[in-house]
């Protein structure tokens, strides 16, 4: 008889063949010392790449704000020239008793800030939405300052005022101005007064220029002749040196009108930015010494868009007094490359850089002076 024969499978067999037959798991791993090197290098220089681009962009922000605060500054201004027909006094001040001079003997800064009725930053206060600030101030009387430091102020009623912080007259890339302990209406503009010569007596951001003997220890120049000629001409004559915030209120010098600059609104500053980093004579809007509201345009290139002032102090050509006045006046900023943001006659910003011919820089300070600017800004 024949049988079929029969294999007889295993199933354990089958499972253990089957098993050694799949592709085992990968065996865990780290990072190596070498590899992980490698990506934090990496990720370094992605952080170098990217932190300049986004400084820049930062920095931009802020030059726009800038730019913003200072439209304001100039936009108030046109305000306030077509309610009063004139442009506001870069510092007004009271004269003397006779109604015509500063006195020549005794003037110190208190007593020039004691005449003092108020600046350009005040008096456009209610042009900035700034109304109540504005009421707050008695123009009758001084604002009694005693210096441009944070000292007594003679108990003047205007002198609570300057503790107001007004962010529009404040620059972002201004860092010295964001510390308000213990100071007083520090801001980061200024009023532009004119232009200073390498031997001029006479600073129409000075009100003590404009007494008998002129400035500098009295230097024989009589202003009351030399430099304006009678009082009817006194509010026109020297245009080629005066700006539109200069001082007015004494000698006949009323503030500026439009239909005197000549020049043209468009090619005259207003104002301009004034930061600095070290030395001395901030910018305090709400006090009434020009020093700490005006500037003139200097006449040496270093003090140009040069913030720190021991660096001007270094670089300057000049010595003594002169070299210390330049650096601490001079119109500068912050920005990158220290380029300036400044606001003209008609209202609009420019950016200026620091490279600007010496020449132009001066033509742009006066508002009469009557010389050719080709220059777009």
């Amino acid at each position: 008889m024949h049988t079929t024969g029969r294999v007889r499978v295993d199933p354990l067999h089958w499972a253990r063949t089957d098993r050694s037959r799949r592709p085992r798991a990968a065996a865990a791993r780290g990072f190596t010392l070498v590899e992980l090197l490698v990506v934090i290098a990496i990720i370094g220089i992605l952080v170098a790449l990217l932190l300049p681009a986004v400084q820049a962009a930062r920095e931009a922000a802020r030059r726009s704000q800038c730019m913003n605060n200072l439209k304001q500054c100039g936009l108030a201004a046109l305000n306030y020239e077509s309610s009063r027909k004139a442009y506001p006094s870069g510092v007004e001040v009271w004269p003397d008793d006779t109604g015509e001079l500063i006195p020549e003997v005794g003037w110190t800064a208190a007593g020039a800030a004691a005449r003092s009725k108020g600046n350009w930053a005040i008096l456009t206060l209610p042009y900035m939405e700034l109304q109540a600030l504005y009421d707050q101030y008695d123009f009758s009387n001084g604002n009694g300052a005693a210096s441009t430091t944070s000292v007594v102020r003679g108990g003047s009623s205007n002198h609570k005022n300057s503790f107001t912080v007004v962010e529009a007259y404040r620059c972002p890339s201004d860092t010295g101005s964001a510390d308000y302990t213990g100071q007083e209406a520090v801001g980061s503009y200024r009023g532009v007064s004119g232009r200073k010569e390498w031997n001029a007596a006479h600073y129409w951001g000075y009100p003590w220029s404009l007494r008998k003997g002129g400035y500098l220890n009295g230097s024989g120049l009589n202003l009351v002749t030399d430099e304006f000629g009678d009082n009817a001409q006194s509010n026109v004559s020297r245009k080629n040196t005066r700006g539109i915030y200069s001082v007015s209120g004494i000698q006949g010098v009323k503030p500026v009108q439009m239909r005197q600059v000549t020049d043209g609104t468009s090619k005259t500053l207003l104002i301009s930015e004034y930061h600095t980093i070290s030395g001395t004579l901030p910018t305090r809007w709400g006090l009434p010494f020009t020093n700490a509201t005006l500037s003139e345009v200097q006449h040496h290139f270093v003090t140009r868009g040069l913030a720190d002032y021991n660096k001007c102090v270094e670089m300057h050509p000049g010595s003594g007094n002169e070299v210390g006045g330049d650096c601490r006046r001079s119109f500068a900023s912050l920005h990158a490359a220290g380029v300036l943001v400044s606001t003209f006659a008609d209202g609009h910003v420019a950016i200026v850089q620091p490279e600007i011919d010496p020449i132009v820089w001066k033509a742009l300070a006066t508002f009469g002076g009557e010389e050719i600017v080709e220059a777009n800004l």
